[in-house]
């Protein structure tokens, strides 16, 4: 890979640097403005290419001489964890064989069928908000409401769900967690193989169950599918949660938002739900590719054996596809971001984290007449990486709706 030493070690300083964490789009901007096709490295010092402009994202997601498969040497520890290789490790036909199962259980006709207990999960939740008071939102409502709403929609008994939430904690939030990531592993995959079996033979109204009656009758190892089971395991409470907290907090800090969102109809509300989600991506950066035979983009070649990462974040705000980028709006091409990637690895989990999004976003509507910052709550505070970007504190105040609620929640 050919490096212009100035804009290579230009763009390094700004992905490595602490203030990405806090504001990914004011660094990205002039990367995606002059470099749209830049030269970088990761955190191992790994030479990419850094893909910002929706254009060339898109081009690129949808292009086939860019493959997955051998992008981090998946399975090369040894260890024999069947969550060392997922779907990110996979490309073309056995993708497609490992992912099939999940796409049926996961459909948005599969998905809607879990509704009302997410509905009633998730307001539950709600009911136990103080109001008036300071509170801290993503610890009180955020996170144990995602957690108790993905695992029963996947099946995990109640019981276990502390250990999952500190398992998933340790792989995606290891500065927060008390346990390291290897550690997390060894754990959650056996636990995983363990309900896996118990589930072939005594399923449930569930999507892990869903999934293995799916794979009934293929060839689909029981490695792959604990995988596939822990991908959806370890994206689902914990990204899903992330967009919700920065969701939120884009609500709080711009004020009129929250009324407009919770007074739209429901066509209106939807499209604001999803630009909701394209400004609130809590991974700016996907997955690294690499180049299986050579491709132009943007004016530049991209040889074989190259490596590409794309910033999802960034492209998302591009104005040449969103005008006003960073406007809340009910846009004709809203549902269309790249939050949930694009192409044959676009997530299969969307259409759940949509109706978990939609559903904690109008319990707060219903049940709330605003939400304002709480009184020295101070600036956000943001930890993470360029990979995993989190809002670690909301701090707000909950005003009362003097109705007593809406019933707009649906």
């Amino acid at each position: 890979m050919p490096l212009d030493d100035d804009t290579a070690f230009s763009a390094d300083r700004i992905l490595h640097s602490p203030q990405f964490v806090h504001d990914p789009e004011a660094l990205f901007a002039p990367l995606r403005d002059r470099h749209p096709v830049c030269p970088v490295h990761t955190r191992s010092g790994t030479p990419v290419w850094l893909i910002s402009r929706d254009e060339g994202v898109r081009a690129l997601l949808g292009d086939d001489r860019l493959v997955m498969t051998g992008a981090y040497a998946a399975g090369a520890s040894g260890t024999g964890n069947a969550l060392d290789r997922n779907l990110l490790d996979l490309d073309g036909a056995e993708h497609a064989a490992v992912r099939r199962p999940a796409a049926g259980a996961l459909s948005a006709r599969a998905v809607e069928r879990h509704r009302a207990a997410i509905r009633r999960i998730i307001a539950s939740h709600a009911a136990q908000l103080p109001v008036a008071a300071p509170t801290e939102l993503i610890s009180a409502f955020i996170r144990p409401s995602m957690l108790a709403s993905t695992c029963t929609v996947l099946g995990i008994p109640e019981a276990d769900r502390p250990d999952i939430e500190r398992w998933v904690r340790a792989l995606l939030s290891p500065q927060s967690a008390a346990m390291d990531g290897e550690t997390a592993l060894a754990a959650l995959e056996p636990y995983l193989r363990g309900l896996v079996r118990q589930k072939v033979t005594v399923p449930g109204d569930d999507v892990i169950s869903a999934v293995l009656t799916a794979a009934r009758g293929s060839d689909i190892a029981e490695s792959d599918i604990v995988s596939l089971c822990g991908m959806l395991v370890i994206a689902g409470f914990e990204n899903t949660g992330r967009t919700i907290a920065n969701a939120v907090h884009r609500l709080v800090t711009h004020r009129g938002e929250f009324a407009r969102y919770a007074r739209a109809e429901p066509a209106e509300r939807q499209a604001l739900l999803e630009d909701l989600i394209r400004l609130s991506l809590p991974e700016p950066l996907s997955s690294v590719r690499v180049v299986a035979h050579p491709v132009k983009i943007e004016g530049r070649v991209l040889d074989r054996g190259d490596r590409v990462m794309f910033a999802f974040g960034a492209a998302n705000r591009d104005d040449r596809r969103y005008p006003d980028p960073e406007a809340l709006e009910p846009r004709p091409n809203a549902h269309d971001h790249l939050s949930f990637g694009k192409g044959p690895h676009f997530c299969p989990g969307a259409a759940l984290a949509r109706l978990q999004i939609a559903v904690a976003l109008d319990a707060l509507t219903e049940r709330f007449d605003d939400i304002l910052q709480a009184d020295g709550a101070g600036p956000p505070r943001w930890t993470g990486t360029y990979r995993h970007r989190e809002l670690s504190r909301l701090d707000v105040v909950l005003v009362p709706s003097p109705e007593g609620g809406t019933g707009r929640v649906s």
